[in-house]
């Protein structure tokens, strides 16, 4: 999940990012700004990797990589998974800036088909597709505005953002809640880029919908919701094994 651009406008921000929240921003970008640090059509394989600070505490089992939270009545249900990676292709140079689809789609399980688990003491299958509206899952990177005279790399201020298509994750739990992400539109979720293959994905509002497939589910039923989902990811180079990819924006 690697896409590099100078923003060429200030980031709004929903709230902020990293420990801050979801970061939406603007798609124009200056005309000479091109991609370095990694060859053209490396496969760029992002692995979840490490604790985020912001996953809760409460029946968090060791070697949680990701959390995401859904807030419900009486109580939030956080599903904690062990292993996530996701993919795409390192652009040409002189491509034009915009979003980079994935050719990798996300994956959030504790490691091969074991589903994730939660705090509640449930088990969850995430199910990730293109979603519904014809929309790919992409990302883009957006150079701090104030920083054109930096020599790139340069971490400080950089951000990354996620597109997520409307209906493209659905958590079912062992509960017998069914979670649907982005369930009206796509949804942009980002957070912090070092410049050096790290990314810290953290949003406070992304969007679904919950539907009861049992009268088990402790979740109340609802059109929109937003939750909470922390990750960090590492690029690597080749496959999820193999090199830090240490991209960056150029120009």
């Amino acid at each position: 999940m690697k896409r590099f651009r100078k923003a060429g406008v200030a980031v709004a921000a929903v709230a902020t990012t990293l420990a801050l929240g979801t970061v939406m921003v603007s798609a124009t970008g200056d005309a000479d700004d091109h991609y370095g640090g990694v060859a053209a059509g490396t496969q760029l394989v992002g692995v979840a990797t490490g604790l985020p600070s912001q996953c809760p505490a409460p029946g968090r089992p060791t070697g949680t990589v990701t959390c995401f939270s859904v807030p419900g009545k009486a109580p939030t249900l956080t599903v904690y998974c062990k292993f996530s990676t996701s993919g795409d292709k390192m652009p040409a140079a002189t491509a034009p800036l915009g979003f980079n689809n994935l050719n990798q789609l996300p994956v959030f399980s504790d490691g091969g088909t074991k589903p994730c688990t939660d705090s509640l003491g449930g088990s969850d299958t995430s199910k990730v597709t293109q979603g519904t509206n014809g929309h790919l899952w992409a990302t883009q990177e957006n150079d701090k505005l104030s920083d054109e005279a930096t020599a790139e790399p340069n971490a400080t201020g950089d951000t990354m953002q996620v597109r997520v298509p409307q209906g493209s994750v659905v958590v079912t739990t062992s509960q017998g809640c069914k979670i649907t992400v982005s369930p009206s539109g796509d949804s942009l979720v980002g957070g912090a880029y070092n410049d050096a293959g790290v990314f810290h994905v953290a949003t406070t509002t992304l969007a679904v919908s919950i539907a009861k497939l049992s009268n088990s589910c402790p979740l109340p039923v609802t059109a929109s919701v937003m939750t909470t989902f922390y990750a960090i990811y590492v690029f690597h180079a080749g496959t999820a094994s193999g090199p830090v990819a240490k991209v960056f924006d150029k120009g």
